[in-house]
């Protein structure tokens, strides 16, 4: 990575999850050096596939007790910040908390992810579910006369690293301005419930009872159609919020007969009301219609309509291959792997992945920063 944002910047990740693994993977992506502590629960607990893809281009070494030493006094005391996603006691033990390394290192930021809040007691292993469950939005998720459902694939934790590296960023921005670190702490459960919050404020703006609605959002959000419709070969997403865009959806269906009623005029009622009969009356059409005939029947009727697409297609997207959003990593076996870059234009990247070394290893080939000379990058050494 080449001028990026993050330049020189040396941030060490101490975590066992996804939260602080994305959290170092987004602030790599940004030019920062990541070096990334692994201890046995770390490789346990985050599957290879999550490794492989949120570790490229980071330099993995593993972390032992008797390293603790070496890691304060040769490394952390060279890096720009911390991110970590570990119980402050642990931390603690180790010499690792905010409080012990802002008392040796001012200028070092310091930012800890917590599922449900910063040393609540009891809480030390609270995790996804728990954070989903917490937050509300698993009240939200499911169809109305079922149990909840959790979002798949870590979501909260994810989110919650990608808060995280936001907040290393502008703790940094911090340091450079004022000279002097600072500790900034980040709840899973309070990112995910931000979310939640703007479901929130629909339903008091249109008062809509806040509930699981299936496949749409609550009461359609107060206006029909808000959600995702089947059609002949999958589903598309429809959101209509203006008498204009419901009026040029039925255009697009041909104006049938029974859209003449009043009562299919009134968006609010069918959304609080009968939405499913109305569901009702537009399956059949869609259903008579691919997404990609559906997509290009919205772009000419100017109606908010998109395809829902699988992981597939969305890796053989052609928009996102000319935009080079997709990077290659390729593994110590030789497999190439096609995975998501940046949210941002750069070019490809090939990333080879490297089994983790020890922490004498990769700090005597890290280029750090030496303290009153922060132009000049030379490798530390570890006797």
């Amino acid at each position: 990575m080449t001028n990026g944002m993050l330049d020189g910047r040396l941030v060490v990740e101490i975590g066992r999850t996804r939260a602080a693994a994305f959290a170092g993977k987004q602030l790599r992506d940004t030019g920062a050096d990541v070096v990334v502590l692994q201890d046995g629960r770390r490789a346990e607990g985050l599957p290879e596939a999550a490794r492989l893809y949120m570790d490229a281009g980071k330099d993995v070494v593993t972390w032992r007790p008797e390293d603790n030493a070496v890691l304060v006094d040769e490394l952390i005391a060279h890096a720009d910040a911390v991110v970590t996603d570990l119980p402050t006691a642990e931390l603690a033990i180790r010499g690792l908390d905010w409080a012990s390394l802002h008392a040796r290192f001012p200028r070092l930021a310091y930012v800890a992810l917590t599922a449900v809040g910063w040393d609540v007691p009891g809480q030390e292993d609270a995790g996804e579910l728990t954070m989903q469950a917490l937050s509300g939005l698993m009240h939200m998720v499911g169809h109305p006369d079922r149990e909840p459902l959790a979002l798949p694939y870590g979501m909260g934790s994810l989110q919650l690293g990608l808060h995280g590296a936001g907040a290393v960023a502008t703790a940094l921005y911090t340091a450079a301005k004022t000279g002097t670190g600072r500790l900034v702490e980040v709840s899973g459960a309070d990112v995910l419930a931000s979310y939640v919050r703007i479901y929130g404020a629909v339903a008091n703006y249109y008062e809509i009872p806040l509930r699981r609605d299936g496949r749409r959002a609550p009461g359609s959000g107060g206006r029909y159609p808000f959600g995702l419709f089947p059609c002949k070969d999958g589903y598309v997403a429809m959101i209509c919020r203006s008498d204009r865009e419901w009026a040029s959806l039925l255009a697009m269906m041909g104006n049938p007969e029974w859209s003449k009623q009043e009562r299919y005029q009134n968006l609010y009622g069918i959304a609080m009301e009968y939405p499913d009969e109305v569901d009702a009356l537009i399956d059949t059409w869609l259903r008579e219609h691919t997404r990609d005939k559906l997509l290009a029947l919205a772009q000419e009727f100017a109606v908010p309509v998109a395809p829902v697409r699988t992981v597939g297609e969305v890796a053989a997207d052609t928009q996102l291959a000319h935009r080079r959003f997709f990077d290659v990593l390729v593994t110590e076996d030789g497999r190439q792997l096609r995975v998501p870059g940046r949210p941002w234009a750069t070019p490809e990247r090939r990333t080879v992945v490297r089994s983790a070394g020890s922490l004498a290893e990769s700090v005597n080939n890290l280029p750090v920063r030496l303290p009153g000379n922060e132009s000049q990058l030379t490798p530390l050494e570890v006797s």
